[in-house]
């Protein structure tokens, strides 16, 4: 499956569309693509548009980012699903990002290792391939 993507200039992160599912709820949010996360990262307040509370989650970890580690809650959601592809039983974290940062989250590596698929990025074509 291949998805077309938009850079405004060099420093443009790469936003994809992802579908989350929950709680009998389902809604779509911008995540970045970010091959240094390992684990998919949302913001509390799509957890709570998901109709989930910080007590519903599955624990309290550490996380470790680029600059230190902080505390986030995980969370298990029934479904995920992007660029084509999607997986059930999702377990992702919920932590605060930065309000200047105009997506919801993260998309991690982790979502790529769940569909078993290979991810190609075309900056001259501005391609995401999942195959």
């Amino acid at each position: 499956m291949t998805t077309k993507f938009e850079l405004k200039d060099r420093s443009s992160l790469i936003i994809v569309t992802v579908k989350f599912t929950a709680n009998e709820r389902a809604a779509f949010f911008k995540l970045a693509l970010d091959t240094g996360c390992s684990q998919t990262t949302l913001r509390p307040g799509v957890m709570l548009a998901l109709g989930f509370k910080t007590s519903d989650a599955l624990r309290k970890v550490s996380v470790t980012t680029g600059t230190r580690t902080e505390s986030a809650y995980e969370y298990e959601l029934a479904e995920m699903a992007t660029l084509g592809w999607k997986v059930k039983t999702v377990r992702l974290i919920a932590k605060e990002l930065p309000l200047s940062l105009p997506f919801d989250g993260l998309l991690g590596l982790d979502f790529f290792r769940m569909v078993k698929k290979k991810l190609t990025v075309d900056f001259e074509k501005r391609e995401l391939k999942l195959e």
